[in-house]
């Protein structure tokens, strides 16, 4: 039972806590002050110990700022309106726990909140994907992955190759199946489907069974060895005699029958023919006439005889291999794809969550299971609180990621799942709404959130009445409690001064449904009511009234305008249809789909232009390219350019076809020599000879109400053609293919990274939206048109997930191939996936109508009845009998969906409360009815006409003057500063004084490292590992499977000098005497408990120079305000360049360190100085330290590290200075190899001077 959360007083207790929030009922809000409330009560010691996990990257920037927002605010004073109760209560009720009179833990709390503003950047809110990537780099060495490799949004791009070369190298081989692949067409694109259908279950299961395929292959040779054979073929044409007559579809004798049957016996198994012919002798026994008992018991004869027997198995497993073959190329396929993935060290965004759900659940031995139970703890360690926003989209792994390290913790961790199960709409991606209501039935504590803040009363009731009727959602687990609006007024539309209804429901009548009936005719129909609705309230004076419950409160207008409107779609061609309805009324519209730039008209165009460049002469290709918007010629000037072979016969106006051949020829002989860029700018330079072609952006933009996003859309999609062209298709040809591949794939991908950009001028623009992109926004009016569409009818290839349960959490989901099942098992198979869509439906309707903050219209017609499965409005107009008689989706059911007419769905939005629309209102402030019904509206035609037209030039069109980026300025890294010829891995400058050691002197023994090679490579392999660790203790040297021993496996390192230890052994040594070394300044405390945090590691800074920074400069604050022991440095600053920089100065400190409350910066060094311990000693390292400029590097490190602590308010944090770590002379317990380097103030405040923009350098030259 669920009771209505209290942000204050709700008990959060250790365990699952279930939080569902109907639609405008403020999660992030919610999030954003229970953050606060847990910190202040004590449940979070610090923000460092809470995890935030949302749905996309945007949520998650907001929710961050929201949660620092309100930290932010408890810490300052109360404002004026805070005092005078004019916002909201619950930053003051927060504010109480500050108050030592209302909490006596006020003190604890208040040092725990301004810990927590000091800590922000600590506050980890992410999406899943950028969780686990932080969990596998934090935890690298527990996951098996020390190294995280690249992460790629998807792997679809090397999977495709990788099946394409096993089925081209299989085929190739094998003629036999090879044809028959081409008869039963095999096809790449159905393979493709299955394999990504797989991967994407955690226990695939095919249904039905896809047998071996190796053994199948040898059965199919079996058999047509049987059917070649003497002893059944010796009575066929006894047999086949005894058929008098044949049906329609038969043989016309059987002679003929006879012939077919030869043609199997002699024929060749290599050739599609035989295959071909083989479907027709198997049909010979259902096409015998059956019309008496003679001829029934020939039929019969005929399907018993053991050749046809054979010839029928024959067809039967033929067919069955297609589906062995595909299940056979992903067995093949996937191991290959994972192993192409390692080699080139990539990781895609799922197998981010993959590796991580595999490793926290390892069970193969009780190493395994060990090393899963210590990232568990680890990470429990870590995050003492989670909250999952939009947890009714979790996936099994994802729940069982959080389950294994928050619930399965001892003691048990907070975990709080947020959404709402009503808006779970991603099936698609994967999301499992059957995994959340499984983990909420397991739920400590179940809240609601109902006061939306959202819509009015009235429009929140009309909702209500809809939805919360028995079984609107389908699924029994579906719980729906009634929201109610929070507002403290009530906002409504009214046109021409009469008041509208909050919910208009058109009711296609009867005598009109074949305009609606199927998808071409009904786009057009729905889009041209649609938009001439929308001119209609703009040129009516239409305009939204707030009306305040306090008295004293006046009204507030709004006049209505195109930004206020917007139509929700469920597909791109829905999309484009409204949008281009809209803009033939002069409306602008913008299709904010959240769709990939390819996969618009300008990527097709593009293509099409790209791909008749690279063969001009191919008059079909070069028409192609004519045609498009690119370049602009109608069907009038093409049917010209074939009366025009040469040029002299174009007019001044038309270029004729040779022109066009000449500068289709021009660009290619560009392309091919001087590159792609010289390409897209001679697009953009005029024709001279015809005024026609005045360049493609240029044509673009002059397109009314869609020429600034079309202009954008090419320029986005040249720009992303030139990163191509430099990093994977260098070749003009291979351009046109990836271009060509990006556009396929564009309308599969869920989470394109190259979407189409956003324009200021979007947002005053009608926002046409696919209901999917529409989830968390809100719009004042919303139109609805396709909640009526029918279901879909499944695939041949579909998945049926299984249902969770307490004692099978992750059960099997089935792989189904409809041509192979049962007619029984296909009805109940293609019931279940239609039930499943249709819930999914059902939530889409209602995130659709619950964006509405104003008014909302939909629409409901019927599909026509061959394809008419229901549709979700066909299920929420159900009446009380159909609810009692069809509880669940059925085929029952969508005879009475089908079969209800215009009346009847009348009298349910009757029942229901709603009225009939009429236009005989009178004008008044009255809220009139709030649901009404009418037959689709439609007005004359009328152009949109805004109070102040902006009018567009037409003439020539100039680019802006873009900001001046001032002379020589960039940004600049320590290396170009000094020109290093030093990297970390390299040899210092060898000196001519040799080591000496007398022999009486005692040396301790020597590391193993210390003899190990130089060289860039073993530095790299070095700083990589000490990167993601966390100092935490290694398992042992000679573990095989170890996390070191896995990290040096992929670094390919030199090998073993003659006498030199095994690199396993010699850089485990090195890792554990590193941890134990201790630091000067900071006593006896090991290196492990000064930085044990990962997040420490690469700390990337940019200083801004102020004026000038010469080289010239740094030598003279190293002489008037270094330590006495290095301003001799000085002198080798003079000696390098005096060139003066501008701009930024940028770093990466290696590691920072914290001893109590002092800091300081780590650098880590695998210089070789020597070749023993002498050679390390203090003068050395300072030596190295002056000629490498490492002593500048730490000096700049440190002023960049106390800018920060003054940016987080730790300004009097005493700096306990750098040290650089040699780790070739390290000793557990000691500081021998570390060079400790402490600055005076003085001379950090002369540093900080230079780059201080609002100071001069002078400081620097006292």
């Amino acid at each position: 039972m669920s009771t209505e959360l209290d942000l204050h007083t709700s008990p959060i207790a250790p365990g699952l806590t279930v939080i569902e929030a109907s639609a405008g009922t403020g999660k992030t809000y919610s999030i954003s002050h229970l953050v606060p409330r847990l910190l202040l009560e004590g449940t979070l010691p610090d923000v460092s110990k809470l995890l935030l996990v949302t749905f996309t990257k945007d949520a998650a920037r907001e929710l961050s700022d929201r949660v620092r927002r309100v930290l932010t605010q408890l810490a300052e004073p109360a404002t004026a309106d805070e005092l005078a109760g004019k916002t909201a209560l619950d930053v003051a009720l927060l504010r109480r726990r500050l108050d030592p009179a209302h909490n006596p833990d006020a003190t604890a709390a208040r040092a725990r909140l301004q810990r927590a503003l000091l800590d922000l950047d600590l506050l980890a809110v992410s999406t899943i994907h950028a969780f686990c990537q932080r969990s596998l780099q934090q935890e690298g060495t527990l996951c098996g992955l020390p190294v995280l490799p690249e992460v790629v949004t998807n792997d679809t791009e090397h999977l495709d190759p990788i099946v394409r070369k096993i089925w081209i190298d299989t085929l190739s081989t094998d003629p036999v199946l090879a044809a028959l692949a081409t008869a039963h067409e095999w096809t790449l694109d159905d393979a493709l489907t299955v394999i990504n259908t797989r991967r994407r279950c955690l226990r695939p299961q095919a249904d039905p069974a896809a047998g071996p395929y190796d053994d199948l292959l040898q059965d199919l040779h079996s058999h047509v060895v049987t059917l070649k054979s003497e002893a059944p073929w010796q009575t066929v044409s006894h047999t086949l005699q005894a058929v008098s007559k044949w049906s329609k579809h038969g043989p016309a004798d059987s002679a003929v029958a006879l012939s077919w049957a030869e043609r199997i016996r002699n024929g060749d198994t290599s050739t599609v023919a035989f295959w071909e012919d083989l479907q027709q002798v198997v049909d010979l026994p259902q096409n015998a006439n059956k019309q008496g008992n003679a001829n029934k018991a020939a039929a019969a004869a005929l399907a018993a005889h053991p050749w046809f027997e054979a010839a029928v198995a024959l067809h039967s497993l033929a067919t069955r291999l297609k589906w062995s073959w595909q299940h056979h190329l992903a067995e093949l396929a996937l191991p290959e794809l994972a192993a192409f993935m390692a080699r080139h060290r990539l990781i895609s965004q799922d197998g981010l969550i993959g590796t991580l759900y595999h490793a926290l659940h390892r069970s193969a031995d009780d190493t395994a299971a060990a090393q899963s139970t210590r990232l568990a703890n680890s990470l429990a360690a870590r995050y003492h609180v989670a909250l999952i926003d939009e947890s009714q989209d979790t996936d099994p792994r994802q729940f069982a990621i959080f389950k294994r390290i928050f619930l399965d913790a001892e003691p048990r961790r907070r975990l709080l799942l947020v959404g709402d199960p009503k808006q779970a709409i991603y099936g698609f991606r994967g999301a499992d709404l059957s995994t959340y209501l499984a983990a909420r039935d397991t739920a400590q504590a179940r809240y609601t959130l109902s006061q939306t803040r959202r819509a009015p009363q009235p429009l929140v009731e009309v909702i209500n009445s809809l939805f919360q009727r028995k079984g609107a959602f389908l699924n029994p687990g579906m719980e729906f409690t009634p929201a109610v609006s929070a507002l403290d007024y009530d906002h409504q539309l009214f046109r021409d001064g009469k008041p509208c209804s909050r919910l208009e429901v058109w009711l296609v009548p009867d005598d009109d449904k074949e305009a609606y009936s199927a998808q071409a005719r009904r786009i057009p129909s729905l889009s041209k009511r649609v938009a001439g609705t929308i001119a209609d309230l703009l040129n009516h004076r239409s305009e939204m009234v707030k009306t305040y419950r306090e008295p004293s409160k006046a009204p507030s207008r709004t006049a209505v305008t195109p930004a206020h409107f917007a139509v929700l779609v469920a597909t791109h061609k829905q999309a484009a249809g409204m949008a281009e309805a809209l803009q033939l009324h002069g409306i602008p519209a913008v299709i904010n789909s959240g769709a990939d730039v390819f996969a618009t008209e300008e990527a097709s165009d593009l293509h099409l232009l790209l791909h008749s460049i690279l063969d001009p002469r191919r008059t079909g290709s070069l028409r192609r390219a004519l045609a498009t918007r690119l370049l602009g010629l109608d069907a009038g000037a093409l049917a010209d350019l074939d009366q025009s072979d040469d040029e002299s016969e174009a007019t001044d106006v038309l270029p004729s076809r040779d022109s066009w051949l000449k500068r289709f020829t021009h660009w290619q002989t560009k392309w091919q020599t001087r590159g792609v860029v010289a390409l897209f700018t001679e697009f953009d330079k005029p024709a001279t000879e015809s005024p026609i072609y005045t360049g493609i952006t240029q044509r673009l933009a002059l397109i009314p109400l869609t020429g600034e996003r079309r202009v954008t859309n090419y320029r986005q999609l040249t720009d992303l053609l030139l990163d191509a062209a430099r990093d994977t298709a260098s070749r003009p040809d291979e351009l046109v293919r990836w271009l060509g591949q990006q556009i396929a794939r564009a309308t599969e991908r869920c989470d394109a990274e190259d979407r189409q950009l956003q324009l200021s001028s979007d947002r005053q623009a009608v926002q046409v939206v696919t209901m999917h992109k529409a989830k968390g926004l809100e719009y004042p009016l919303v139109f609805c048109p396709y909640l009526a569409d029918s279901l879909m009818a499944p695939n041949n290839y579909e998945k049926l997930p299984g249902r969770p349960t307490a004692t099978e959490p992750v059960p099997p989901d089935a792989l189904l191939n409809f041509a192979l099942l049962d007619l029984p098992t296909q009805k109940t198979c293609k019931d279940q996936l239609l039930a499943a869509q249709l819930e999914e439906r059902l939530r889409l309707a209602y995130v659709a109508l619950t964006r509405a903050q104003v008014r909302a219209w939909t629409c409901r017609y019927s599909s026509s009845a061959q394809r008419n499965f229901g549709s979700a409005f066909d299920w929420l107009l159900r009446n009380e009998q159909q609810i009692t008689d069809c509880p669940v989706y059925s085929s029952a059911w969508i005879k009475i969906a089908t079969a209800s007419g215009t009346a009847d769905h009348e009298a349910t939005l009757r029942a229901l409360g709603a009225e009939p629309h009429s236009d005989e209102l009178p004008a008044s402030e009255a809220a009139g009815p709030a649901f009404t019904f009418r037959s689709p509206p439609n007005f004359d035609f009328q152009l949109y006409q805004p109070a102040a037209a902006a009018l567009v030039a037409t003439g020539q069109l100039q680019a802006q003057t873009g900001p001046t980026v001032p002379m020589g300025w960039r940004v600049t890294s320590f290396s170009t500063l000094t020109r290093e010829k030093n990297a970390h891995g390299s040899s210092a400058p060898r000196h001519d004084k040799p080591s000496i050691q007398s022999s009486h002197d005692t040396e301790p023994p020597a590391p193993a490292f210390l003899a190990s090679p130089a060289g860039a490579l073993v530095g790299t392999v070095v700083h990589k590992w000490i990167e993601a660790w966390d100092f935490s203790e290694l398992p042992a040297a000679d573990l095989a499977g170890s996390p070191l021993a896995l990290h040096l496996n992929s670094a390919r390192l030199p090998k073993p000098r003659e006498g030199q230890p095994a690199w396993p052994a010699s850089l485990h040594e090195l890792f554990s005497t590193l941890r134990l070394i201790q630091l000067p300044g900071c006593g006896d405390t090991p290196l492990h408990a000064l930085c044990p945090d990962a997040h420490g590691s690469e700390w990337h800074f940019h200083l801004p120079i102020a004026g000038d920074l010469s080289v010239k400069l740094l030598a003279r604050c190293f002489a008037n305000h270094a330590a006495d022991k290095h301003r001799p440095y000085s002198s080798n600053l003079e000696a390098l360049s005096n060139e003066e920089f501008k701009g930024l100065l940028q770093g990466f400190i290696d590691r920072l360190a914290r001893h109590g409350e002092a800091w300081g910066v780590i650098d880590w060094k695998t210089n070789r100085l020597g070749s023993t311990l002498a050679d390390y000693d203090e003068p050395a390292l300072l030596r190295c330290a002056m000629e490498s400029h490492y002593l500048l590097q730490t000096h700049l490190y440190l002023v960049a590290l106390r800018r920060y602590l003054r940016c987080v308010g730790l300004a009097d944090a005493p700096i306990a200075g750098a040290w650089l770590v040699f780790l070739r002379a390290l000793a557990p317990g000691s500081s021998r190899g570390v060079l400790h380097i402490q600055p005076p103030v003085a001379m950090l405040d002369a540093l900080d001077a230079l780059f201080a923009p609002a100071a001069t350098p002078d400081l620097a030259l006292a």
